[in-house]
């Protein structure tokens, strides 16, 4: 399961308002909500995301696919140091989409779905995330400046031509060792019934991401200083 596919499950569970003008760092901004209550091995302290179209353009109606995200504040507690050696950290998933033909995707790591293995609901952090895996080895307190440099700047969402995956999300991670949950996060604003919007770009969209990817990787876009 590749690294923007999981970013698209799990920024379809993000709650973010309508807003007839969108303002970045204002109204394109998403809560993360500590399942542990800052009581976890690994708290998540106030972490905010900003979410852009395929233009990098601050979206706020709905997550744009493809399109941007960015860590834009907060910081990562680690009060117990979680070592791969010990054993390996699962990420398990808990999705839902707001529809009877789909429904529940994932619950606690296992698929709910008869299409759906359950190496898409729980998986190894270490393979996808290396360098996250290697922040979570030592104890301290960790904020935007102090993450692996490929999550400082835009994150891309890249192209996905699944019709399905339009609609209404929500879900959670849990970060697991030897079964047991040591962290987690809900993408919103910590409710539980709360829904987000996944909205599907054209072939025009696409195009506009490419293009987007191509000047990035070109340095033609500036990366962004946190």
């Amino acid at each position: 399961m590749n690294f923007s596919l999981i970013c698209i499950v799990f920024l379809g569970c993000i709650s973010l308002a309508s807003a007839k003008e969108c303002i970045d760092g204002v109204d394109n901004v998403i809560a993360l909500h500590d399942l542990h209550n800052k009581k976890g091995s690994i708290s998540f302290n106030d972490l905010k995301m900003q979410t852009y179209d395929a233009k990098l353009r601050p979206t706020c109606d709905a997550i744009h696919i493809p399109g941007y995200f960015k860590i834009a504040s907060g910081e990562i507690e680690i009060v117990e140091p979680l070592h791969e050696s010990e054993d390996s950290l699962r990420l398990e998933l808990t999705i839902e989409q707001n529809s009877f033909m789909v429904g529940q995707v994932c619950e606690k790591g296992e698929s709910k779905n008869a299409f759906i293995p359950n190496e898409v609901c729980n998986f190894d952090l270490c393979s996808l995330m290396e360098d996250f895996c290697k922040l979570f080895e030592t104890k301290g307190v960790f904020g935007i400046k102090d993450l692996p440099v490929d999550y400082r700047d835009f994150i891309a969402i890249g192209p996905v031509t699944i019709p399905q995956v339009e609609g209404e999300w929500k879900a959670e991670l849990a970060i697991t060792q030897t079964g047991k949950a040591k962290a987690g996060v809900r993408l919103g604003d910590g409710l539980e019934d709360s829904w987000t919007y996944l909205k599907l770009g054209s072939d025009d969209d696409i195009k506009a991401y490419e293009e987007t990817e191509k000047k990035r990787k070109e340095g033609a876009i500036p990366k962004e200083e946190l």
